[in-house]
């Protein structure tokens, strides 16, 4: 219940400031020709400075990070090539100060990474990533990237709902209540960024 009444707070306070200018954004450049075409290197810059975003990792909420970059050949009618999707996980071990970074490619198993310090994990988030995949096709290509940012889950809510009941079985009207309004005051953000166009052979 306690932790529920944080979270509560915490998403409230970070709602309050949902109209100032969020200063994360989206890193995109072109790597020098390869035998699959031009690679894409992505970053993401800014987010912990981004103050939603720091007071929600600071509180120990878990910070997703779901990238998806899709190929475009470029024409009247676009068609879609390859693409491919990885998600990231950010989240901060309160009892013993640690940082942890979860990287999930599909079809692979999670990779785990832990700092000591919130600058040396800015750092490390902020370096590029270069997805190895390109255009299979001759023509003039985009690379299309969106990263989607939101914080808990629909499960791990479900899961907050659960142990509320566990604590008062009859506030049946209340946890709903409670998960309502913690779903729609957490932060989320989403932006999408266009490579340049490149000719492929």
């Amino acid at each position: 219940m306690r932790r529920l009444l944080l979270l509560l707070l915490l998403a409230t306070t970070v709602a309050a400031r949902a109209s100032a200018q969020s200063e994360w954004n989206i890193g995109v450049r072109l790597a020098p020709d390869t035998l699959v075409g031009p690679h894409i290197r992505v970053r993401v810059m800014s987010l912990l400075d981004d103050p939603d975003w720091l007071e929600a990792v600071t509180n120990s909420l878990p910070l997703r990070l779901e990238w998806t970059v899709q190929l475009w050949q470029k024409g009247i009618f676009g068609k879609a090539g390859p693409k491919v999707a990885w998600k990231d996980v950010i989240q901060r071990k309160s009892v013993m100060n640690i940082y942890e970074l979860t990287t999930q490619f599909p079809g692979e198993r999670a990779s785990t990474q832990q700092f000591n310090s919130l600058d040396i994990l800015k750092l490390y988030i902020g370096q590029p990533i270069e997805p190895d995949f390109g255009p299979r096709n001759a023509g003039n290509w985009y690379y299309r990237v969106t990263l989607k940012l939101s914080t808990l889950t629909a499960d791990e809510l479900d899961e907050l709902s659960a142990s509320q009941q566990r604590n008062d079985p009859t506030g049946q009207v209340q946890r709903l209540f409670n998960k309502l309004m913690l779903k729609a005051t957490l932060p989320t953000g989403e932006k999408s960024v266009d490579s340049p166009v490149f000719r492929w052979r």
